[in-house]
């Protein structure tokens, strides 16, 4: 007997249930935010005398979460929190050692955790945190919860970018060097001596750095860009009957026992864009010090805010086929031991 009735989510609502053989539908997207807020950390690393060839990892590192911060290895680091605005953010001051220059690396990385193994797709109804990913004409449905797909898009598709240009104190150029990391990958863009490094277990998490090269002394028209993002690779609902391919979700059905899925990479960018944004900064004369940043700024995947600093600058740029927003960090005087940068990294909770 056929139970179904013609019905939609609207847009950006997966289906969780039936009722009267209709969809009924809700917003993933505190679910998602939250398993961003407790799975994503960022590391952040220096080492000196790195420059051609140099392909190992820093030696000074920490790294943040939305809640915490590591203070890994090296001296003069610090862990603060920090107010910005009205939020209170928890950062990481990587202190350099001597002189930044051509033959300094800067490291960058970014992980999202796996989840515990979910069960395999089963009959419904669907428990908290579980999405319908099928449905037959009798009304019986299909669930299968959300993290470990959520996760693998994430953890594949979500990237942090690190850039940096000379000559550029009140410049919106884009970087000279960049490249960018996610969990699972790291790509170099463009220029000489930066690189990928051999995914590294610092503290017990693996991370794929990338490895930043400066080009002469690091002074004050230096310029370090952040930058944050989800690629989506599939965007596109699929029909069918009966059953959703893997990584997506009901979000229509139709009374003959069609079902329109789709994939889980557009609700997990939408998600991080919405609620994960990097806060990056710098001070000087700042050996082991508490203060936090003198010079700083905020970028989401959507959104950037010079916070401090008159020469920074917020940009958009084409980096490989990406369209980017950037937060560039101007330094102030030579960057030598006594600067510090703060990195922090913020996931909202979901209101």
């Amino acid at each position: 007997m056929n139970l179904l009735v013609d019905s939609s989510c609207p847009d950006g609502e997966v289906a969780l249930a039936l009722s009267g053989g209709q969809v009924v539908c809700d917003s993933p997207l505190a679910q998602v935010q939250t398993l961003l807020r407790d799975s994503t950390s960022l590391a952040f690393g220096q080492r000196d005398v790195c420059g051609l060839n140099c392909s190992s990892g820093p030696i000074k590192w920490g790294a943040v979460t939305s809640t915490s911060c590591t203070d890994g290895a090296g001296a003069n680091n610090t862990c603060t929190t920090q107010t910005i605005g009205t939020d209170s953010v928890e950062m990481l001051g990587l202190n350099m050692d001597g002189d930044v220059d051509e033959n300094d690396k800067l490291y960058l990385g970014i992980h999202i955790a796996e989840p515990a193994a979910a069960a395999a797709p089963h009959p419904g109804p669907c428990a908290q945190g579980e999405w319908m990913v099928g449905v037959q004409t009798d009304g019986r449905i299909t669930c299968a919860a959300i993290d470990e797909v959520v996760a693998e898009a994430a953890r594949d598709n979500c990237h942090v970018y690190f850039g940096w240009n000379d000559s550029c104190a009140n410049c919106t150029s884009p970087p000279a060097k960049w490249g960018r990391t996610a969990t699972t990958s790291c790509e170099h863009g463009i220029g000489l001596d930066s690189l990928c490094i051999t995914p590294m277990d610092l503290g017990g998490t693996t991370y794929e750095i990338y490895g930043l090269n400066t080009d002469g002394d690091v002074d004050d028209n230096d310029k370090f860009y952040v930058g944050l993002g989800c690629d989506v690779v599939d965007d596109a609902p699929s029909t069918g009957s009966f059953d959703c391919p893997a990584g997506t979700f009901v979000t229509a059905i139709t009374e003959s026992g069609g079902v329109t899925c789709t994939p889980v990479d557009v609700l997990v960018a939408e998600a991080f864009a919405d609620g994960c944004a990097i806060h990056f900064g710098w001070a000087d004369s700042c050996t082991g010090c508490t203060t936090g940043p003198t010079r700083r700024g905020q970028i989401k995947a959507d959104l950037c805010i010079n916070g401090l600093g008159n020469t920074n600058s917020c940009s958009t740029a084409m980096l490989g086929t990406h369209t980017v927003e950037l937060f560039g960090l101007t330094t102030g005087g030579d960057v030598d031991g006594n600067d510090t940068f703060f990195l922090g990294l913020e996931c909202a909770a979901p209101e």
